[in-house]
């Protein structure tokens, strides 16, 4: 995943600081996860 390898070359030890100030540049990708989201809440 993307944001897992751009977290460690930052050096966060924690993706959730990366999603917090880089995911609003990558907005394809917080599409997917909000795609990704809601298809395991129908699927419960």
């Amino acid at each position: 995943m993307i944001l897992d390898y751009v977290s460690k070359r930052l050096g966060y030890n924690d993706i959730v600081t990366t999603e917090r100030y880089y995911l609003a540049l990558i907005p394809e990708k917080k599409h997917q996860q909000d795609a990704d989201a809601l298809n395991l809440l129908n699927s419960i």
